[in-house]
């Protein structure tokens, strides 16, 4: 299972869409993605770390400079870190 995957990432999406509307937590974020994938909140924890590594260390200076967009306190964002910078965007987005 891979975050590149579209389906997996457009469900990410509408969970993140979800989670603005019901203010959940993002542990319940993994476990909806985990239930609906029938697999556990870590493993989607632990892939989206991997697809966020990944993502970070792409040489593409336009992936880079997206990267830099979203604000984390170590080497690599956190899925929470990205999450949190996802909803802000998709919010932005709606707004203006």
């Amino acid at each position: 299972m891979y975050l590149h995957d579209l389906c997996y990432s457009r469900s990410i999406e509408q969970i993140l869409i979800q989670k603005r509307r019901s203010k959940m937590n993002g542990k319940n974020i993994f476990g909806k993605v985990a239930e609906k994938y029938h697999t556990t909140p870590e493993e989607v924890y632990d892939e989206i770390q991997k697809a966020i590594i990944d993502g970070f260390n792409n040489p593409n200076p336009d992936v880079q400079a997206e990267w830099n967009k979203v604000a984390c306190k170590g080497e690599y964002p956190t899925p929470e870190e990205v999450i949190a910078y996802a909803m802000e965007t998709l919010t932005a987005g709606r707004r203006g």
